[in-house]
């Protein structure tokens, strides 16, 4: 009888933030680590072996080892910041960063900012507070409005 055993993986969400996975077999696909880590389908995964990085697929079974380490690889993605491009790299953006991108340089103390924001299919939209975040989608539009504070 086979013996359960226990393989533990590290899935790199941001440079800054990693999550630590179990699993009871050694094959898996693209799709099950995604699920595990909670990352969306859409991004990219990619094994680090011997130094580089080897994109896997969703649908794609593969072999994994103990101690092996994976990347969410990050595309550039375009948003839109009262009208103007922008940039990013990452898989989310605060509230600091977005107001930011508006106001170079941003006051806190004398000012407040509103932002608000939508995807580009206009069916998911919201507002960005202090301290909260969001997940950076393609073509997504911010507007920051700025208001003296009393």
């Amino acid at each position: 009888m086979d013996q359960e055993r226990e393989i533990h993986i590290i899935v790199e969400i941001a440079k800054t933030e990693e999550r630590k996975l179990v699993f009871h077999q050694d094959h898996v696909t693209g799709r099950e680590i995604k699920e595990k880590a909670g990352v969306p389908l859409e991004r990219e995964l990619a094994a680090e072996r011997d130094g580089k990085l080897h994109p896997i697929a969703n649908d794609e079974k593969i072999t994994i080892r103990d101690g092996e380490h994976f990347v969410v690889v990050v595309k550039a993605v375009k948003i839109f910041v009262n009208g103007r491009e922008e940039t990013v790299t990452t898989h989310k953006i605060t509230y600091e960063e977005v107001v930011a991108f508006a106001y170079p340089n941003p006051n806190f103390q004398d000012y407040t900012y509103k932002v608000t924001y939508f995807h580009k299919d206009g069916k998911h939209e919201g507002t960005l507070t202090k301290g909260e975040s969001v997940e950076v989608k393609e073509g997504m539009v911010f507007t920051v409005v700025r208001a003296v504070r009393s």
